[in-house]
């Protein structure tokens, strides 16, 4: 089972073209993935799980017939490269933004948390329109946590504690949220 385990965690990492000068496509790079999943106009929340053939989609809008999960088309062996999925259209144009301000205010720890409701309030609608977006919310919440000063585990454990949506699907997908806002953590308080 390890053996296996491992596998898929590599296969899952990255696709491995081959050819002469062909490089390897890490999904770990962030900015390339985003641009793949916007220009295939794919959910730009999602944790990238994928579910099994075969099994059941167990999604509330679904209940109580839920569909099974098919496999629609399978290309076994089939690798690509970053210029193919441009060339299909697959990879969105970079993002520019404009450089951020180096004096930005920051706050050194605190014992105050976002306001959850205000989170949900101010999240855009989910795909069927039927309320706000729960897991753009989390995201939202999640990102002001950091920046208020508090750490990666303290807000996964405090998300659970806020989101019926977090509480719903766990201590896994509340730490991948929280740690999704690392990357944003003020540079003073990743020193401290």
């Amino acid at each position: 089972m390890a053996g296996a385990r491992a596998r898929s965690f590599s296969a899952a990492r990255s696709i491995r073209p081959r050819g002469r000068g062909v490089r390897f496509i890490q999904l770990d790079d962030r900015e390339f993935a985003r641009r793949v999943k916007r220009g295939a106009s794919a959910d730009l929340t999602a944790s990238g799980a994928t579910k099994i053939a075969g099994s059941l989609n167990f999604k509330d809008k679904y209940a109580p017939d839920f569909p099974r999960v098919t496999i629609r088309e399978a290309q076994p062996g089939r690798i690509t490269s970053p210029a193919e999925l441009e060339r299909l259209g697959l990879v969105a144009p970079p993002e520019h933004f404009a450089p951020v301000s180096p004096r930005r205010r920051v706050s050194h720890g605190t014992d105050k948390w976002p306001i959850y409701a205000k989170a949900l309030a101010g999240a855009p609608r989910n795909r069927d329109g039927s309320g706000p977006d729960r897991s753009r919310a989390d995201y939202w919440w999640c990102f002001l946590a950091i920046q208020w000063g508090h750490d990666v585990d303290a807000t996964a454990a405090r998300l659970l504690q806020e989101s019926p949506k977090a509480r719903e699907d766990g201590k896994s997908y509340a730490l991948h949220t929280a740690r999704q806002q690392e990357a944003f953590r003020p540079a003073e308080l990743a020193r401290r």
